[in-house]
């Protein structure tokens, strides 16, 4: 059983999360966009 640390591990995790979560956000407000025109 591996417990989650405030470890690099941790911290590189959550900047891939960040990032795909930045990405689909992105992604959202593009297709707002196009179907706003």
């Amino acid at each position: 059983e591996q417990a989650i640390r405030p470890n690099g591990n941790f911290a590189a995790f959550k900047t891939l999360i960040d990032r795909v979560v930045g990405e689909i956000t992105d992604v959202g407000r593009a297709e707002v966009a196009l179907a706003a025109e």
